[in-house]
């Protein structure tokens, strides 16, 4: 783990010294009469010696105080790649990569303790000069961890597909389930990279809305998504349970404040739906005279579906597991 430098402490002359002790100039030994002397003790700290009066007021700095603000001055400015937060505890520390400067969260990736010396995550332990990509969505970068069959995938995407989970649920990893993910959703259409087949969509929460989109893309976007943990209590005991939340942003919960997208992204998507208006266009002025969905297929993210029958069918993929 990066640790930062500690800021060095100056002395009555202006030189840095290492300790975390402030300390007045000690008087001399010549300067003490009897009795002061008997009220004066030697302390040696690093090496250097330090008289204090016994009725002099003495802060003692831990080793706990110490390691706090070392987190606070390293988290300063640093965001998990996870949860794209901040905010951090003592026991929820965000650790850096010693190779690619990953930023996470202890529990958002699975360090129960803060390691001594080096870390390095997985991708960097597993796989340091053989780029990885996530079987679950078409965007690179982030935090990885390794699947049972030998794949990768986001931490964060494990976390919102439904038929995703960990194995080890303190340590995050392996990543099982990606073959229970019934075929309806990896042919989710996500409407913000416009890619078909890329991975695994999640749909918006909102009834009646079949928007799909990747979860790591709507995390750049900045959409709502929000997980809050449940208790439930029946006649089994106590259960704890979290519940996801996800919508688009059509749908976006009155009064939610929504995280600003990534500029990248952003016009990434931009000049994709140029690209895609200009083919919709060309296909409106072939098709004349004929019925088409492409306002419903837009909405649903979902291509419309032709007429082979004498009878007009329009089939919209749903997903009867819980989103």
């Amino acid at each position: 783990m990066r640790k930062p430098r500690r800021k060095a402490h100056q002395d009555v002359n202006g030189q840095q010294s290492s300790s975390p002790f402030c300390f007045s100039c000690s008087p001399t030994r010549e300067s003490l009469t009897y009795a002061q002397a008997q009220q004066m003790v030697d302390v040696e700290i690093e090496g250097r010696l330090h008289r204090i009066s016994i009725f002099e007021p003495l802060r003692i700095v831990s080793e706990d105080e110490l390691t706090a603000q070392d987190i606070t001055e390293c988290n300063k400015n640093a965001f998990c790649c996870v949860c794209l937060d901040d905010e951090c505890h003592n026991s929820n520390a965000i650790l850096f990569c010693d190779m690619c400067n990953l930023a996470v969260h202890q529990e958002c990736y699975g360090v129960p303790y803060i390691p001594e010396g080096q870390w390095l995550c997985r991708c960097c332990l597993q796989s340091p000069s053989k780029p990885v990509s996530c079987v679950l969505c078409p965007n690179q970068g982030g935090a990885f961890k390794q699947t049972t069959d030998g794949r990768w995938a986001h931490v964060v995407c494990a976390i919102w597909v439904p038929e995703v989970c960990f194995a080890n649920t303190v340590f995050l990893e392996p990543i099982e389930g990606v073959d229970n993910i019934p075929p309806a959703r990896w042919k989710l259409t996500c409407y913000l990279c416009k890619q078909k087949g890329h991975g695994a969509s999640i749909q918006c929460n909102k009834v009646n809305c079949y928007a799909a989109f990747h979860v790591t893309c709507a995390q750049r976007a900045g959409l709502f998504m929000k997980v809050e943990p449940l208790r439930e209590t029946g006649l089994n005991g106590t259960t704890y349970t979290v519940r996801k939340t996800a919508y688009c942003e059509a749908h976006c919960p009155p009064g939610a404040q929504q995280k600003e997208p990534i500029k990248e992204h952003v016009e990434g998507v931009n000049d994709q739906d140029r690209i895609i208006k200009n083919k919709d266009e060309k296909s409106k002025k072939r098709k004349s005279g004929k019925k088409c969905y492409e306002s419903i297929s837009a909405k649903n993210s979902i291509e419309p579906v032709h007429r082979r029958a004498p009878v007009t069918l329009m089939t919209v993929i749903q997903i009867p597991l819980c989103r």
